[in-house]
């Protein structure tokens, strides 16, 4: 007849237990097989988790007065968990080739006025570049206007019912077929 089953296999059950902490509020604190703890996440006075781990390296998350997120730090090198959180603004001050961050800075209303993110080296020049885009908004919270990081500006007007009229791109410049070059900021109109 057939056999169904391998020679050498037998049946066994493996039995994981995966324990987790939490902390007087319900929220989860730690996760681990009862032994180690290999994921955590730390909580604010507020409930928000400023410390975890869950994505494999110790994150940190900065919040401001209106309960958003502005500032998220990363460390490949420098280990984290033993920040405490009084002490977790001390690290927008250590060297910037220590750690990824991207920041976000806010108006009153929570439009981002400027953006960061993680430094590199710039390998034309050699220098340590941090990447910005900053926005412009007008009164009404219209984006009108937006700088990337090359320093590329986008440009944008609204009508009076704060529509979309006419969308200005970075300046570009194009060759034709006679090699005759012209430089020019693309315009839609919406």
């Amino acid at each position: 007849g057939r056999r169904t089953m391998l020679e050498g296999i037998r049946d066994y059950v493996l039995q994981l237990a995966t324990t987790a902490q939490f902390n007087t509020f319900g929220e989860q604190t730690a996760l681990g097989d009862g032994k180690v703890y290999y994921q955590f996440q730390s909580y604010d006075h507020s409930g928000r988790v400023w410390r975890c781990n869950t994505n494999g390296v110790t994150t940190l998350q900065l919040f401001d007065a209106g309960n958003r997120q502005t500032c998220q730090i990363v460390s490949p090198t420098d280990d984290l968990s033993n920040i405490s959180y009084s002490d977790q603004a001390l690290i927008l001050t250590w060297p910037i080739n220590h750690i990824e961050r991207r920041c976000e800075y806010l108006d009153a209303a929570g439009r981002v006025l400027s953006s960061t993110t993680p430094s590199y080296t710039d390998p034309e020049t050699g220098k340590l570049a941090t990447p910005q885009k900053f926005a412009k908004y007008d009164v009404w919270g219209n984006a009108v206007e937006m700088t990337d990081e090359i320093g590329y500006v986008t440009k944008q007007t609204y009508s009076f019912a704060n529509k979309p009229l006419v969308k200005t791109q970075p300046l570009v410049t194009t060759v034709d077929e006679h090699g005759v070059h012209t430089t020019a900021n693309p315009v839609t109109v919406c």
